[in-house]
């Protein structure tokens, strides 16, 4: 008995381990996009149109293959339909007929009725079959399945920008939890260091060795600098948030990122992109405009096609069952019907309708290839657009991490001289106020950075 409750207790150990192990998970940046690629919402969605269009094109496909179906019916006349018809019988021909008992006296019919009710068929009808269609020739299936192909190569292509985007969205929520992380710790170093100078002031004014102004300025620094800490924690809880759900993990999973600050910037700062060509056709919105100017060619060969003849075969066998009596075994009762042939279908006149939906056809057709010249042409403003903003962007970085060390080094040189007591709270202040300015552009033009990275990486077919 105790060694079953000890296997029990193992395996709910066991058990719960591996589930705080797949609730907690550490990233790095690449693999926090390989695991995007794989379980975001968008690259499902994306997988989906993929296997859609896939399936589109058997679909497509099956139409030229043989089409068989079966089919069965019973009817049970409670009353067989009756119709009138032509008296074609004489007196004489009744009389005979009673004579050898075929009908009653009584049904006999008086002489010289215009017309006489006949009932026609059988009180139990049943039938079943099987028929067969086979396409022999049409022009707009062989163009359908050429543009059931292009339609797939599409929702590949958009696959892949929609993984580029990932990548992109991904790589920016990252750098937002990385940056955020480092700006909190950031703040909180300079809070704890407000909090002690704070102290000791207060200290020295309650023995009256300071000014009540001195402590004053330095609880509104104080409270600021609290402020700015907990918008700071807000804003890294948010970051996170947006990053698991760009990755398509639960919120509840607890995430660690093993990348650091010098890793991101080392991605932000990596000169191949600014030495790199552009080639607009490897961009992938110029293949989606190729392709979709690929379709509109073929739905206007499409609209050319249904000019031709169009071409089937087909076979059909049936057994129908006939009685007055319901003997489905007996086989005098089931009559058999067998035909096969051909269909043909040849387009005459349709009044211009079909010359001007070719009309249409062609004019979207040529739509598409001012769209494929407009599409090169708007890539390369924006590659030029997008490596400018990249170098902008860079360069601000730069200077705010060089300023950043600058309004640190003064906001060190203005404490030590306050506890030196040869400058004022005031000038404290300032220089707290300026390192925050400081701080935020640092980290702002960070994320800039990374964005304008990402564009010009999008743009060149990099990520």
């Amino acid at each position: 008995m105790m060694n079953y409750l000890k296997a029990i207790s193992l395996t709910i150990i066991t058990v719960t381990a591996a589930l705080a192990g797949f609730s907690q998970q550490e990233f790095s940046l690449e693999e926090a996009k390989k695991y995007a690629l794989e379980h975001s919402y968008f690259s499902k969605k994306a997988q989906m149109d993929v296997e859609a269009a896939r399936d589109r094109v058997r679909e497509t496909t099956a139409i030229g293959l043989p089409q068989i179906s079966g089919s069965a019916e019973f009817n049970d006349f409670i009353d067989i339909p009756t119709q009138v018809v032509p008296n074609f019988i004489s007196p004489v021909v009744g009389g005979s007929l009673v004579d050898y008992d075929v009908i009653e006296p009584s049904q006999v019919q008086p002489p010289n009725p215009e017309y006489i009710p006949a009932q026609f068929g059988t009180k139990y009808n049943m039938s079943a079959g099987v028929s067969a269609n086979q396409l022999i020739f049409d022009g707009s299936y062989i163009v359908g399945l050429r543009a059931a192909k292009t339609y797939r190569e599409l929702s590949k292509n958009a696959k892949v920008k929609t993984e580029q985007e990932i990548v992109s969205g991904v790589t920016q929520a990252y750098t937002g939890v990385i940056v955020s992380t480092e700006n909190l710790k950031t703040l909180e170093s300079n809070l704890e260091t407000l909090e002690k100078t704070y102290n000791e002031t207060n200290a020295l004014y309650e023995e009256g060795f300071t000014a009540e102004e001195d402590v004053d300025q330095l609880k509104i620094l104080l409270q600021s600098t609290q402020n700015q800490v907990q918008r700071a924690k807000r804003l890294t809880d948010i970051s996170l948030h947006l990053l698991k759900y760009q990755m398509g993990l639960p919120v509840d999973t607890t995430v660690t990122l093993t990348d650091s600050l010098d890793a991101i910037l080392a991605y932000g700062n990596s000169p191949d992109a600014k030495n790199q060509d552009f080639n607009p056709a490897a961009n992938i919105d110029y293949r989606i405009a190729a392709t979709n100017k690929e379709i509109q060619y073929l739905n206007y060969k499409n609209e050319q096609a249904k000019a031709l003849p169009k071409l089937n075969a087909f076979f059909n066998y049936n057994q129908n069952y006939l009685s007055n009596e319901l003997e489905v075994s007996n086989d005098n009762f089931w009559y058999p019907s067998t035909v096969w042939g051909l269909s043909l279908q040849v387009p005459i006149f349709s009044s211009l309708m079909r010359h001007y939906k070719i009309q249409q056809a062609k004019i979207e057709m040529e739509k598409a290839e001012v769209d494929l010249r407009q599409t090169s042409q708007q890539l390369s403003v924006e590659f030029l657009q997008a490596k400018s903003n990249y170098l902008t962007t860079l360069n601000e970085f730069q200077n705010n991490k060089e300023s950043l060390e600058l309004s640190r080094k003064i906001l060190n040189k203005q404490t030590f001289k306050y506890k030196e007591g040869v400058s004022s709270s005031l000038d404290l202040a300032q220089a707290q106020r300026q390192f925050f300015q400081t701080q935020a552009q640092y980290i702002n033009s960070i994320n800039s950075l990374i964005e304008s990275k990402t564009n010009l990486d999008q743009i060149l077919n990099n990520l």
